[in-house]
């Protein structure tokens, strides 16, 4: 039986939201019949297709065990305080959690609890909850192994499941915070951190220096990431970016993180931002791995001379302290004749040509996401009246006139607008051209359902196509082989609120997903005119990628 890893999962975060005198077990999944009695207030405030979307893709240990994963990465977090503020000003979802209160779903969801998370002065004691969750038993008998040393994994030791952690955000080990304070500065988090390892038995693999809101501004800028929630109708001004760059203090932890074995996760930095981070990484000739755990490819280049980020900005328009962007959608692989619209992501939040290189040449790692919005998959729905959803943007003049494109929204602070890469000599739109086409995606979906399925594993196949297709230009079949042997793995995100894929909706499935990977990725490469190194076979690099590469690159952190 084919075994699993995850660089990026979250197996407590749903225990977080439960009444803390008597927490859900992580071990348990949680269905929607365990929240029947709110199920349908729930729709009715966050809408249907987004909620079942992001409730669906879970990771309970019970779920991975079952699955076969031997090891996962396991995310340390506390909800930003952006994300909790918008949440709370849906007074709908509010008043349901209030009116819940003493009910199976209130103790799931509670309302004493989101109170308790929004008003936490000690967000370190959410992450020391994390691991004091892990310690509930399963009713079935089966063990977490929490991995410090290299003799501590035990890869035929049955009903274990082999945990090391990261950190999604700095913020997350803030502590006495005052007033409207976020988070601490550099001496006082990393004091907490230490404080956190002294106490427990774990190993830390990577940290994340920013995430979705403003907390972590202090270390450096974060990228937009919350794109789903402004088009459901939440709230989101608060989690735009505001920042600029990395800052003196986040030089300062990323030393501290460095000098104890623990690597700077790029996820959630904005590209200014993890551009001065690489340029300052040589400068103090830090030469460790450079994780990007749970990320989407943009597949362009961000400023070089035949391709820019600026090339695919189709409306831009200065709101507030942002500059908002509408990007069209980089095509750049096909499937057969009729799998031509599948584009990828060009938000800035995703990784750039230039980001994957860097991450190839420090031997780093990538686990590509299965989220189907970082992925770039974007659904395009009609009414009668032909009005499109606000994902879609009308040309209006000359060339463009008429023609609708899918789009994806982004935010950038005004004061990383001055970087250059944001600044060009070619009109705004010159790669029109190459984005996907909103009424022939529209088509592919609607002439029959079965495609969306289709569509969402060829984003996933693509991003492996594309860092291949990069491999192979730097360092010919050798870099073909680094990329598949050495660098990829899944880092899907579960339970992190994403929208999964239908091929891999959650981790019972993820061997739907490498089936079809082995069954349709060599016809993929072949349709791109990109073949696998002759010492590979598709078997191998399914092996590789969904399990191997992240197994050997954890238990090289350990000691």
């Amino acid at each position: 039986m084919e075994k699993y890893f995850d660089s990026h999962l979250h197996i407590t975060m749903k225990s977080q939201f439960s009444l803390q005198d008597d927490p859900t077990n992580p071990w348990s999944t949680i269905t929607f019949s365990d929240i029947s009695e709110g199920l349908s207030f729930l729709h009715r405030c966050l809408g249907k297709a987004m909620f079942e979307k992001t409730f669906v893709s879970q990771s309970s240990p019970d779920q991975l065990l079952n699955s076969n994963y031997q090891l996962a990465m396991v995310a340390l977090f506390y909800p930003d305080k952006g994300l909790l503020k918008a949440i709370e000003q849906k007074t709908v979802f509010m008043n349901l959690l209030e009116k819940k209160q003493g009910t199976g779903f209130g103790k799931i969801l509670s309302f004493r609890r989101f109170h308790e998370l929004i008003n936490e002065k000690n967000p370190i004691d959410v992450v020391r909850n994390d691991l004091e969750l892990l310690k509930m038993e399963d009713p079935k008998g089966r063990k977490y192994q929490l991995l410090k040393k290299k003799v501590d994994f035990d890869p035929d030791k049955n009903n274990t499941l082999n945990l090391a952690f990261t950190v999604e955000g700095l913020h997350c080990l803030a502590s006495d915070l005052k007033g409207d304070q976020l988070a601490n500065g550099a001496d006082k988090t990393i004091r907490n951190l230490d404080a956190l390892l002294e106490d427990y038995p774990i190993k830390i693999v990577s940290i994340n220096i920013t995430h979705i809101d403003n907390s972590n501004q202090i270390f450096c800028n974060q990228a937009y990431a919350m794109d789903g929630m402004r088009a459901s109708g939440f709230r989101e001004v608060e989690l735009r970016p505001i920042g600029d760059g990395l800052t003196n203090e986040g030089k300062k932890i990323i030393k501290a993180l460095e000098e104890r074995g623990i690597l700077t996760d790029t996820k959630h930095m904005s590209v200014v931002a993890r551009k001065e981070f690489y340029k300052w990484r040589k400068t103090e000739g830090i030469t460790s791995p450079i994780v990007c755990s749970h990320g989407g490819l943009t597949g362009i280049w961000f400023d070089q001379s035949d391709e820019r980020f600026t090339d695919y900005i189709l409306e831009s328009r200065k709101i507030g302290e942002h500059q908002r962007f509408r990007l069209g959608k980089p095509i750049k692989y096909k499937k057969g004749k009729v799998y031509d619209q599948i584009g990828f992501n060009a938000s800035t939040i995703n990784l750039f040509n230039e980001d994957i290189k860097e991450i190839f040449d420090s031997d780093g790692l990538l686990g590509i996401s299965l989220d189907q919005r970082v992925l770039g998959y974007s659904g395009v729905f009609k009414t009668g009246t032909g009005h499109v959803t606000n994902n879609v943007l009308t040309g209006s003049a000359g060339i463009w006139n008429g023609i609708n494109w899918v789009t994806d929204t982004d935010f950038v602070s005004l004061a990383e607008c001055k970087d250059s890469g944001f600044q060009s000599n070619r009109p705004h739109g010159y790669a029109w051209r190459n984005c996907v086409d909103a009424d022939a995606l529209d088509k592919m979906v609607n002439k029959n359902i079965n495609n969306v399925r289709e569509i969402h594993f060829l984003h996933f196949a693509f991003h492996i196509l594309h860092c291949m297709i990069l491999g192979r230009q730097w360092d010919s079949q050798n870099g073909v082989e680094k990329v598949l042997c050495h660098m990829l793995c899944i880092g899907s995100d579960y339970d992190g609120m994403i929208e999964s894929i239908l091929t891999s909706k959650d981790s019972t499935q993820i061997h739907l997903l490498r089936r079809k990977f082995v069954q349709d990725f060599p016809g993929i490469l072949k349709d791109n005119k990109v073949e696998l190194p002759k010492n590979l076979s598709i078997e191998k690099v399914a092996n590789r990628i969904f399990f191997e590469n992240g197994r050997d690159f954890v238990l090289k952190r350990l000691v």
